[in-house]
């Protein structure tokens, strides 16, 4: 069966710009451009405490105790057989599958006890118990129907998801607990005023940006933001429960049951992978990193630790003991880079400060002797002060005059100007009439054009009368004309022509044709 690793790739959690070196810087400093005044973000409601808590004084918590047996079949897929107690039997079919409920890695919970704030409590292993206090439109946690006394530690390692996605909500908690711890570089006060941009409707690109699309979990802002100690209580309100996973059975089921019954499942581990390199300084130097996954880390943690011979548990616990030692030393050389950097930076801060302090001496002293050249010179400003004052006294008196002759001035031009108004007023009238006058010229410009053009018409007119009276003259003469000849004998009628056959006879149809002519050219 071959079962390839699942391999989470955490690519996004890195800093791939050489400049900055430090996780904090990426999401503290001032890469990304703002648009919005911090004191009026538009913030989600903010939350009220779910739980109460009492302290218990017993000091002992008992975890249930499991047996496991496991088989290694290759590097990344482990087979683990589950051998049940004498007398326990199950009933499944292959292909069924189980819940185990793992806990999460020590180291973890260490360092997360580490950045909460106790309040009452003494340390992480003492008990109490919560009582709700409200539960308007939210759901509780599973862990918290228990009744019996718990302990923090308890509840981080068995009951509760710590890589849990982080929301604008949670954002907007997590504000309210940055308190100044010497320690950081960046203020308490700079650190809750970005959780608060990121958890406000204006920061919403900022949050999808830099925290939603990295995919940064709780312990990656808690990292970051080291002046972050939130309430133990307050924590538990947005920790979800611990789930079980689930896992396929493939052993045949043993019907005879003459031993224990064993139940076999094949699981692979799940890796997280880091970058190494010194140019990507990611989250891997901040907390405890996250190698594997939760579950599967833990069962092959129970693995290399149970179900091997002794020489070889040795081997491996010498192996996991020079790892971890490898482990602490490239923490402990990253630590000392780090105050390597602190000092340098400390050292340049204190020769910057001796230089300020030389200039500033230097500048005291240049002062002083500033101070005696000014009383000096204050001196010799008294004296010109008091010829200065006589002057005044001089020019006050001159500028009375002035003044007197100013009024009498300002009285002539509104004389003026009254005269003035007057006239422009005089102006406007006449220019009033000539524009009158002016329109009626126009007026009767155009009336005298119509009259002309009724007069072409009317000669127009007069032309086409004449004409008609013209051809009804002529037709009135051939009308004439044509009854003499009709009362003549036929043999006496002209034909229009003489004898000889070249002589014009003026009362012949010839006149006819020029009278005809002459209307043509009349027209």
């Amino acid at each position: 069966m071959d079962i390839n690793c699942i391999i989470q790739s955490t690519e996004n959690l890195c800093i791939s710009d050489d400049d900055v070196k430090n996780t904090a810087n990426y999401l503290l400093g001032d890469e990304f451009e703002k648009s919005w005044d911090t004191n009026k973000l538009s913030l989600p409601p903010k939350a009220s405490p779910l739980f109460c808590y009492k302290r218990r004084y017993a000091r002992t918590v008992h975890s249930p105790q499991m047996s496991y047996k496991r088989e290694l079949e290759n590097r990344l897929s482990v087979r683990a057989t589950l051998k049940l107690k004498s007398g326990k039997t199950l009933d499944y079919l292959p292909g069924d599958s189980i819940s185990i409920l793992p806990e999460n890695n020590a180291q973890t919970v260490a360092w997360l006890l580490q950045r909460l704030t106790l309040d009452s409590l003494h340390d992480a292993d003492t008990l109490f118990t919560h009582e709700v206090i409200a539960t308007k439109h939210r759901s509780l946690p599973e862990w918290s129907h228990f009744t019996s006394p718990l302990s923090l530690r308890y509840l981080l390692t068995y009951c509760c998801e710590l890589y849990i996605p982080v929301t604008r909500r949670i954002l907007r908690l997590l504000a309210d607990y940055c308190f100044d711890d010497n320690v950081s570089p960046v203020s308490a006060e700079r650190q809750r005023n970005r959780l608060l941009e990121f958890s406000s409707a204006e920061g919403k690109k900022m949050f999808e940006k830099y925290i939603q699309i990295p995919d940064l979990n709780l312990l990656d802002i808690l990292s970051i933001f080291s002046c972050c100690r939130p309430s133990f209580i307050r924590l538990l309100e947005i920790l979800p429960t611990l789930q079980p996973r689930s896992y396929t059975l493939i052993n045949p089921v043993d019907k005879q049951l003459s031993c224990e019954q064993e139940l076999s499942f094949i699981f692979t581990r799940v890796d997280f992978k880091y970058p190494e390199s010194d140019k990507h300084v990611g989250l891997i130097d901040r907390y405890p990193s996250r190698r594997h996954g939760t579950c599967t880390g833990w069962l092959e943690k129970i693995w290399f630790g149970v179900n091997q011979p002794d020489d070889y548990q040795k081997s491996n616990a010498t192996s996991r003991s020079l790892v971890e030692a490898n482990e602490q030393l490239r923490m402990s050389r990253a630590e000392i880079e780090t105050l390597s950097t602190e000092i340098s930076r400390i050292r340049d801060a204190l020769s910057r400060s001796e230089t300020e302090k030389a200039n500033v001496q230097r500048e005291n002293n240049t002062q002083r002797l500033d101070n005696d050249q000014l009383r000096a010179q204050l001196d010799d400003f008294e004296v010109e002060l008091e010829q200065i004052k006589e002057q005044l006294e001089d020019e006050r008196e001159n500028n009375r005059n002035i003044n007197e002759i100013l009024t009498i001035t300002r009285q002539k031009e509104q004389k003026a100007l009254s005269e003035a108004q007057e006239r422009t007023t005089e102006v406007i009238a006449l220019r009033d009439r000539i524009a009158s006058a002016e329109e009626r010229a126009e007026m009767a410009q155009r009336e005298v054009e119509k009259v002309r053009e009724r007069l072409a018409e009317t000669e127009r007119e007069a032309n086409r009368l004449s004409r008609s009276l013209s051809a009804e003259r002529f037709e009135k003469e051939r009308a004439l004309s044509e009854l003499r000849l009709s009362s003549l004998p036929a043999g006496y009628r002209p034909s229009g022509y003489s004898s000889l056959g070249a002589t014009y006879y003026p009362g012949t149809s010839v006149s006819r044709d020029r009278t005809a002519y002459q209307e043509r050219d009349d027209y």
